[in-house]
């Protein structure tokens, strides 16, 4: 995802402009029909997290820092993901919204295979498919991560309490927090780092 400003009026930090990367390099890995599908819309700042792609981690570190839009809130041990009407009823109508063309464009480009369609009846049941989103400990604060594929593996430690802003212009807006992606393999530390 990737925040969109306006020539005049600039961006709302609040409730920033969104659209899904369209980003050639990143385009390159999606498969069909999703290529060409895009998102677009306002998002309540509440729903953006930070996050590695697999290509992301460098030794001991990382090139790039994502910016991804989800239907989450934290919660003691995981997460929680809201659907549209609970988001509209918590009065993220924004949200709510970006959810909702999300669904309907999951339903108009179809599931998959017959066994997808009877897992995934919702966007956000693929979403946490197999509690890979919500089972994530917000309340911890390291994370080894490693990538799942490519020809180099690299590890990298992110400390979940110091996740840099992202810049818009002169503007940023700071991420909720950090969550692993699929293409990411990861380890909770549970227990304070020492130099």
């Amino acid at each position: 995802m990737e925040f969109a400003t306006h020539p005049v009026l600039g961006i709302d930090v609040e409730k920033p402009y969104c659209r899904t990367l369209q980003d050639p390099e990143f385009l390159r890995d999606v498969k069909e029909p999703w290529e060409q599908i895009r998102l677009e819309g306002k998002v309540e700042k509440s729903f953006i997290y930070a996050t590695l792609l697999s290509k992301d981690p460098v030794p001991f570190g990382f090139v790039r820092l994502r910016s991804v839009v989800l239907p989450v809130e934290p919660t003691v041990a995981g997460y929680r993901l809201l659907d549209v009407n609970e988001l509209r009823g918590g009065g993220y109508i924004h949200m709510a919204g970006w959810l909702g063309k999300a669904q309907k464009l999951w339903e108009e480009e179809g599931k998959g295979t017959e066994r997808s369609e009877k897992m995934f009846l919702r966007v956000i049941h693929r979403l946490d498919f197999q509690h890979l989103l919500s089972s994530q400990n917000p309340g911890k604060r390291y994370v080894v991560l490693y990538n799942t594929g490519g020809k180099n593996t690299c590890t990298c430690v992110f400390d979940k309490e110091s996740i840099p802003a992202f810049r818009v212009g002169n503007l940023s807006i700071a991420p909720r927090g950090f969550i692993t992606d699929e293409t990411t393999y990861y380890f909770v530390i549970l227990k304070q780092m020492t130099s």
